[in-house]
């Protein structure tokens, strides 16, 4: 399942890319296996474990399977001086634990900074 979370920060409280790098870095801690930049505003990290689907065990076996095997996280920084600043904390085709690891990443930074996530 492949998620967006937008964060849509007050004026003046927009965070620096290195911070927003850091916070992501230390939230996750070990769970954290290698990052990359894709771009230079936008970054991935991958997470230890292979992506798991409960559903089968609901329906005996048969469920849609998860798309990947690998969990990671994509950040990407969106941020050029206008209204439309934001940072996307994105999922893609990814398990139920890797949505829930970014879902609260982006709640702990909306947190820290006064935003507001959009999901």
């Amino acid at each position: 399942m492949s998620r967006d979370r937008f964060i849509h920060f007050p004026p003046n409280a927009f965070p620096e890319y290195w911070r927003v790098r850091r916070l992501l870095d230390t939230f996750l801690g070990e769970l954290a296996c290698g990052s990359s930049n894709m771009t230079s505003n936008r970054y991935c990290v991958r997470l230890h474990g292979a992506c798991t689907n409960p559903d089968r065990v609901r329906f005996g076996g048969v469920a849609h399977p998860v798309a990947s095997t690998e969990r990671w996280i994509e950040v990407f920084y969106s941020k050029t001086g206008g209204d439309l600043d934001h940072i996307d904390v994105i999922t893609r085709q990814q398990d139920q634990v890797t949505n829930v690891i970014a879902d609260g990443f982006a709640e702990m930074l909306a947190r820290m900074y006064g935003a507001k996530v959009e999901y």
